[in-house]
């Protein structure tokens, strides 16, 4: 609920009032804020979601350990990345005392060399 009262604040705070209360519009849209939720809502309640679920992959963000970027789901580590110039790379049996399970199908795939 609380992205609901965030939605409202946003909508009131792009609504302009003249005086009136029959004269409130979005800027730019000619329109109520009620207006503008009536026939922009179902987009919104689409979007919100999934505007959620991306920004909670944020936790899954590429962490570092030895130039290997690396990501942890559900306590085991997948090897996503190398960030480092040597030739030769090892891949360790645990990070953080967590066993690497996989290395990421693209997780070398810039570098020709190693």
């Amino acid at each position: 609920m609380m992205m609901n009262s965030l939605l409202q604040s946003w909508v009131a705070g792009m609504a302009t009032n003249t005086g009136k209360s029959s004269d409130k519009t979005l800027r730019g849209h000619g329109a109520s804020p009620v207006q503008w939720l009536s026939i922009h809502g179902a987009a919104i309640r689409l979007a919100l979601p999934c505007l959620i679920f991306l920004l909670s992959l944020g936790s899954l963000h590429a962490q570092v350990y030895q130039n290997l970027e690396y990501s942890v789901v559900g306590g085991a580590i997948t090897i996503t990345g190398y960030v480092g110039s040597d030739r030769v790379v090892s891949i360790p049996d645990k990070i953080n005392n967590m066993r690497v399970t996989s290395i990421g199908d693209s997780a070398f795939f810039a570098w020709d060399s190693l």
